[in-house]
């Protein structure tokens, strides 16, 4: 998958379904060190709390243990920030996969401790995502 920046993260494009993307996202991640903390059905919730519709949406909050291990030793409140998200969205061009950079969200804790974790973690994230 080739991947675009939007400034505060990275997307690109599946050929797959919304169902498929989904697992192979999941997959990936996994193979990587990242395991899936959270998923939240956006679309789902927004339906069923505003009664609003919007394309198929799932955002994954994911987490390399290892990774947050270090961050939280180097900044207790990093927590906040914690996990990643990961996004597999259904769009009439297919399915897009985004991810927050990990180096933008270190940024605003102001501790130049973190930028080790968020470098490995951004090389991670790229090569999962890559993969797809």
């Amino acid at each position: 998958m080739e991947l675009k920046s939007f400034g505060f993260g990275y997307s690109g494009a599946l050929a797959l379904g919304f169902d498929e993307a989904l697992q192979r996202t999941k997959e990936v991640l996994a193979r990587h060190g990242f395991g899936v903390q959270a998923e939240i059905q956006i679309s789902a919730t927004l339906k069923a709390k505003l009664g609003v519709d919007i394309p198929r949406e799932v955002i994954l909050g994911v987490c390399n243990p290892g990774l947050a291990y270090k961050a939280i030793q180097a900044e207790p409140e990093i927590t906040v920030l914690l996990p990643c998200n990961v996004t597999v969205r259904e769009t009439p061009e297919g399915v897009l996969i985004g991810a927050a950079d990990p180096r933008k969200l270190i940024e605003v804790a102001g501790n130049p401790h973190l930028k080790d974790v968020a470098l490995q973690a951004e090389k991670l994230l790229m090569e999962a995502l890559s993969e797809l």
